[in-house]
């Protein structure tokens, strides 16, 4: 692809914010957090235990809409620098937007015309499409929380200016992120593009805990002992992504863009637990792992010494679905409360369960300990609960590295053996 220079390298005089203040941020973050971070609150036990959240590779956080507001002000503000030279407005373009979004996001890190991985920001790997005469180009700036400030330091800017007023850009994208701590707070990105370019990136709507949480608890009711019962669920066994263990599998639209996945418990032979996941709409891609169910929470005279049996799966680098057969020991006494889990017999294959192989790197074995503050078994790479009056039967996640520096997470279940 044929592409524009890059429009400029910042100095210091277009990083500084131009009147106006713009020490502080008072919107929204544009990414997920955890629930309520800076308010300490008493330890609640949830029947729906959820993991890590990571978005889809490619995928970027859909901003909040007072940022949206803001972005577009800086477009319309620069399609006003256009009229004024008798140009065509700017079209939105999602997809570029999507990646100015990510650019502002990495200039907190790196402040350049140069991605933190060390990529040119405009190579063909990233913008696509457009035929043979393509154009593409990039503005950035920092400092001011104003999309008014940052448009006239493009205008004030000669480079910038050429970009803005480039009759070849036809799209464009603009993207703002605020980063407290960052060295200028306030980051701005615009990518330019002609007919056709697109980025490899897309939006997605940002999941947090507690909308999973709250959503996951309606589909779900226990009886007197702790017995799960699912409501409200389809059979999803004829979708590409419920192979192998999730042959069987449940689901629920949790929005347009997210699915919620469940194993249904009585197919493993389980009352008081089973695990799923929440799953992009657009590839099938696991965001995040669910364990459900109402925990059994052992007191300090309480003994019980078990085995269990069960099974497994995850994603490695959400590119690949893994699967792996489970048995844990539980030592839960006045001496000792901890918790052998063992991965073993596991298997890998394409993202939709299809082309399963064994695959050795997957085996695992972990010690856990009882954690009195957060009331499950925990180690550096996962933790476990217990479910049913009595501990029948358990449930956790784990995410571990393993060769080649790949990410390998995910849920199970298990039910305990009779010795």
């Amino acid at each position: 692809m044929k592409t524009q220079p890059l429009t400029a390298v910042l100095s210091l005089s277009l990083l500084t914010a131009c009147g106006g203040g713009g020490g502080g941020n008072s919107l929204p973050a544009d990414k997920p957090a955890p629930d309520n971070p800076n308010t300490p609150t008493p330890q609640v036990i949830n029947t729906v235990d959820v993991g890590d959240i990571k978005l889809p590779p490619n995928a970027v956080a859909r901003p909040h809409v007072e940022i949206q507001k803001k972005t577009q002000e800086a477009l319309d503000l620069v399609n006003q620098v256009r009229a004024e030279k008798g140009l065509a407005p700017l079209r939105y373009n999602e997809s570029l937007s999507a990646y100015a979004t990510l650019r502002a996001q990495e200039l907190a890190t790196l402040n350049a015309h140069k991605r933190p991985n060390g990529e040119n920001p405009l190579d063909e790997h990233t913008l696509t499409g457009g035929g043979n005469n393509a154009a593409v180009g990039e503005s950035i700036a920092t400092g001011s929380p104003f999309a008014q400030n940052t448009v006239e330091q493009w205008r004030n800017s000669p480079n910038h200016y050429k970009s803005m007023t480039e009759s070849a850009y036809t799209d464009t994208g603009i993207g703002y992120y605020y980063r407290k701590g960052s060295q200028y707070l306030h980051h701005w990105a615009e990518i330019f593009g002609s007919s056709g370019v697109r980025s490899r990136y897309y939006y997605i709507s940002p999941l947090y805990a507690a909308t999973i949480r709250a959503a996951v608890a309606k589909l779900t009711s226990y009886d007197a002992d702790g017995r799960l019962s699912l409501h409200g669920m389809e059979n999803a066994a004829n979708a590409s992504n419920h192979r192998g263990i999730y042959s069987t599998a449940q689901s629920l639209a949790l929005d347009d863009e997210h699915t919620i996945i469940l194993r249904p418990h009585q197919a493993a032979g389980w009352s008081y637990q089973t695990f799923g996941e929440i799953a992009s709409t657009r590839g099938g891609i696991p965001e995040t792992y669910l364990n459900v169910g109402k925990p059994f929470i052992p007191t300090e005279t309480t003994t019980l010494r078990a085995n269990y049996k069960g099974n497994a799966i995850g994603d490695i680098n959400q590119s690949s679905r893994a699967i792996a057969e489970v048995s844990a020991s539980v030592d839960y006494s006045s001496n000792s409360k901890t918790m052998t889990l063992t991965l073993g017999n596991s298997q890998s294959g394409n993202l939709d369960g299809s082309d399963l192989r064994r695959d050795t790197r997957l085996d695992f074995s972990d010690t856990l300990h009882w954690d009195s503050g957060t009331q499950r078994f925990q180690s550096d790479s996962g933790h476990a609960r217990l479910y049913g009056p009595n501990g029948e039967e358990l449930g956790g996640q784990f995410s571990r590295s393993i060769s080649g520096g790949a990410n390998y997470r995910g849920a199970y279940g298990a039910k305990r053996i009779e010795p």
